[in-house]
């Protein structure tokens, strides 16, 4: 067995990436001699394993320490300032990776990219180390903010040790072929695609069409680049164009953007249609999606989309941006795909009016089990991970 050790910054925050980790870690827990390394302690393995549908026993676990508080709480200390959070973030989990690589066989990083000497597999969400790591061309007319924002990332990059080389010298996976191409653009390589893993339990079999609520479902947090306040204003015009249709939004409130959780608490209250929520797990959840016929995202720059996944697993009709990773799953269907509210309006009525153009249209997506499961997710990193060590 292969000491490997798996790096995720807080398996605590329960998003994406963290399905992805705690998959990874299943996969291989078996396979090798297994340890996370993190920012941040885990303490409810058994929570985490009945959140993603996983079996991860309790591995060695190093946490990342600055002055013995968490590295987490430092960063969350450091946001109360307001100044330089995520570059922050990313200079010091990037450093400490790099000095616990020197002592694995293999780093496995579902957290972004990592700029490491030792061998490496890395799963990129989006090429955030990138983004923090260069210069920007951003406040174009406040050019003491840029000179300010670019020193401190030429600081930051000796810091973290960041090195553009090391980076493509892994072997780099990524969720959609979408962020593929933001990879590509930022490092000059191409990595392979490995969609995050969907947990069908639950979701399936399908009840019949007319039985469903003619109602729309959004899964997610509720965080500004959602977009949800655009969502309502879209269903609106809808039930103008005189639809019945309702809507839950379904996801816990980001903790970071209170203002824009109170703008969609008071349009909620304003529109009768809309229910918020609030965080749904398990069966609650499932049986939200499947007694609805559609699902509804208003995130433009969606790397996967996980829940429109989970949605069609359960047999919805998802509308998404006509951008991100989101497209790949509805196979770029231009009749659930859209740019602006009047067109989303337009093309949601033509569906909710058209039973049969809504059968068709279902019967076209992907079978989600076969394409995304978490069996198939296992498989593929096995396979990846044994083909680095070989190496």
């Amino acid at each position: 067995m292969a000491d490997v050790t798996v790096a995720h910054y807080d398996l605590n925050t329960r998003g994406g990436g963290e399905a992805v980790c705690m998959n990874v870690l299943d996969a291989l827990q078996d396979e090798h001699d297994l340890s996370l390394l993190t920012a941040a302690d885990v303490t409810d393995w058994e929570g985490l394993n009945d959140y993603f549908g996983t079996d991860v026993r309790e591995i060695p676990i190093r946490t990342l320490r600055i002055g013995g508080l968490e590295l987490a709480a430092v960063v969350e200390g450091v946001e109360r300032v307001g100044y330089f959070t995520s570059l922050f973030q990313h200079t010091v989990f990037n450093r400490y990776c790099r000095r616990a690589g020197s002592e694995t066989d293999l780093l496995v990083s579902t957290w972004n990219e990592l700029s490491v000497d030792t061998d490496s597999v890395q799963y990129v969400h989006f090429p955030r180390l990138y983004r923090e790591m260069n210069p920007t061309d951003e406040y174009e007319d406040r050019w003491a903010a840029r000179t300010i924002v670019n020193a401190a990332r030429a600081v930051a990059r000796g810091i973290a040790g960041y090195d553009e080389a090391a980076v493509r010298e892994a072997t780099l996976l990524t969720n959609s072929a979408w962020t593929a191409g933001h990879v590509e653009e930022c490092y000059g390589t191409s990595p392979a695609v490995l969609n995050p893993p969907i947990d069908t339990t639950g979701l399936s079999p399908s009840p019949p069409w007319e039985e469903r609520e003619n109602g729309f479902v959004f899964l997610s947090r509720i965080a500004p680049e959602k977009n949800v306040p655009w969502l309502i204003e879209i269903l609106r015009e809808v039930r103008e164009r005189g639809h019945d249709v309702h809507f839950h939004v379904v996801g816990p409130k980001e903790s970071g953007a209170p203002d824009h959780f109170a703008t969609v608490e008071s349009l909620a209250r304003e529109h009768d249609f809309v229910t918020l929520e609030g965080p749904m797990y398990g069966e609650d959840l499932h049986g939200m999606l499947r007694r609805h016929r559609y699902g509804i995202n208003g995130a433009r720059s969606e790397q996967f989309g996980m829940a429109i996944a989970e949605m069609v697993a359960a047999g919805m009709i998802p509308f998404v941006p006509n951008s991100g990773g989101q497209r790949e799953i509805v196979d770029e269907n231009p009749a659930v795909m859209f740019d602006t509210t009047a067109e989303a309006a337009e093309k949601i009525a033509a569906v909710v009016s058209d039973p049969q153009r809504a059968e068709r249209i279902r019967a076209d997506f992907p079978d989600v089990e076969a394409k995304y499961g978490k069996e198939v997710f296992g498989e593929r990193i096995r396979a990846v991970v044994d083909e680095r060590l070989e190496r």
